[in-house]
């Protein structure tokens, strides 16, 4: 498995979107997710991207079509408010590794559906499986300047969690992705460029449960 892109919760975007701008990120093509309820903020780089998630219509969130996604409960309730969003590698079979209920949202062409986690704790991101794309390069990759360094790929992901194990979803997303995972105080996630050798990182918490490391 590769991680295609992950995202988080966001209730005040406009805020954490120039949070994310001021510090050297570009920021892509915004996108609509129709019959869901939710919009984005997009941050592209090479190998993944960076999605600030938010509600723009709670009826559709909770509706029948989108409560298997359980995005209402990340907004709203106990669940951590972080996703990642995983694809096939290169030479891997579509079938999803984890237990998993079926999605299928409007905005998806007929045939193709997500698969989305059903088995990891509260405190850990949700894990959605998207079969149907292997090994992809985003186009609309952006270059960003951080602290006077030039970045365009991820080189890693690290998630924080409160509990001290691990869901057997995210021990099969944690071999097959290759995502460390970590205790923590908090649950938030670590997205790391150019394998951190600068040793430098910014933490957006509690504003935003992110920290970028480089």
């Amino acid at each position: 498995m590769d991680v295609d892109h992950v995202y988080i919760c966001t209730k005040a975007v406009e805020e954490h979107a120039k949070l994310l701008h001021d510090f050297g990120l570009v920021e892509g093509e915004t996108n609509v997710h129709p019959g869901q309820g939710t919009a984005n903020r997009r941050f592209y780089f090479r190998n993944g991207m960076l999605e600030l998630l938010y509600v723009r219509d709670v009826e559709e969130l909770r509706s029948e079509r989108t409560q298997v996604l359980g995005l209402y409960d990340q907004f709203y309730g106990e669940k951590c408010g972080i996703g990642v969003v995983l694809r096939p590698s290169e030479g891997e079979g579509s079938t999803v590794p984890y237990e998993a209920k079926k999605y299928r949202p409007l905005y998806l062409p007929d045939g193709l559906s997500m698969d989305v986690s059903v088995g990891e704790y509260a405190t850990e991101p949700r894990f959605i499986f998207l079969g149907f794309l292997v090994g992809r390069e985003n186009v609309a990759c952006k270059k960003h300047r951080i602290a006077g360094h030039e970045v365009d790929s991820i080189s890693g992901y690290r998630i924080h969690t409160t509990r001290d194990s691990l869901s057997g979803t995210a021990e099969i997303v944690r071999q097959g992705a290759g995502i460390r995972f970590v205790k923590s105080r908090y649950n938030l996630i670590e997205v790391e460029f150019d394998g951190g050798v600068q040793g430098a990182e910014r933490c957006f918490y509690p504003e935003i449960p992110l920290i970028l490391r480089w």
